[in-house]
């Protein structure tokens, strides 16, 4: 495929990649997120939080940042039922990022969320290995790109599971490829992969997007690395 053709996709995907990552953000996940109920526990969660956002320093220099898309809910399918519950419940516990973009097209961006325990958190991610969420974060992505200068997407979506990142308790991830074309006939590529991973009792949540199937595990491990000094 001539790169001439994959730069202009490239451009005008990126204002609804953008709004995916609010939302694919947002609705991998699973109900239950509580933040402690003391005041104490409170203040303790989010200082815990503020440490597990992606920041500026994360990124290599000529990287900019935007404020985070408000989340948009989940298709309303039998798919995505759970993970509806789960958008509503981080609206009011999660700490989330800033939006991070790269000269060449790259998005970031994730949140944190401090639970009352360690228990809680592992049941946080028991639904991303149910087939349905691999289903409706497909159906998140079909919807974001139905726009009137996309003529068709072919998206497909893998799921890993078993292998967290190191430092982290447990993980799973998401894998997809969209492949589009647009009303002019040109064709391009952006690959969205999500982590969700449990550090202690905080669940962290990722998406990165790009035209090149690029590594972000420099970014992962880092906030990680601070979750843990964080006492997450």
């Amino acid at each position: 495929m001539p790169r001439t053709h994959r730069r202009p996709a490239a451009r005008v995907f990126r204002s609804a990649l953008i709004l995916a990552l609010a939302s694919a953000t947002a609705a991998v996940g699973a109900p239950s997120v509580a933040l402690a109920k003391s005041t104490k526990g409170k203040k303790a969660d989010l200082a815990i939080q503020k440490q597990g956002v992606l920041t500026a320093a994360d990124f290599p220099p000529g990287w900019t940042s935007q404020p985070a898309v408000p989340s948009t809910e989940p298709p309303a399918s039998n798919a995505c039922a759970d993970l509806r519950a789960v958008d509503e419940a981080l609206k009011s516990s999660a700490t989330k990022s800033l939006t991070f973009l790269s000269p060449g097209g790259e998005q970031a961006g994730n949140l944190v969320a401090v639970v009352k325990s360690a228990t809680k958190a592992s049941s946080y991610l028991e639904p991303y290995g149910e087939p349905s969420a691999i289903d409706c974060v497909q159906a998140q992505l079909q919807a974001t790109f139905k726009q009137p200068q996309i003529l068709n997407t072919r998206i497909s979506v893998s799921q890993t599971t078993g292998a967290p990142p190191p430092g982290a308790d447990e993980g799973v991830a998401f894998h997809a490829q969209v492949n589009a074309t647009l009303v002019t006939q040109q064709t391009g590529v952006v690959f969205v992969d999500l982590l969700s991973a449990r550090v202690g009792r905080s669940v962290v949540q990722f998406v990165f997007l790009s035209p090149t199937a690029a590594s972000h595990d420099q970014q992962i491990n880092a906030v990680i690395s601070r979750l843990k000094a964080a006492g997450a």
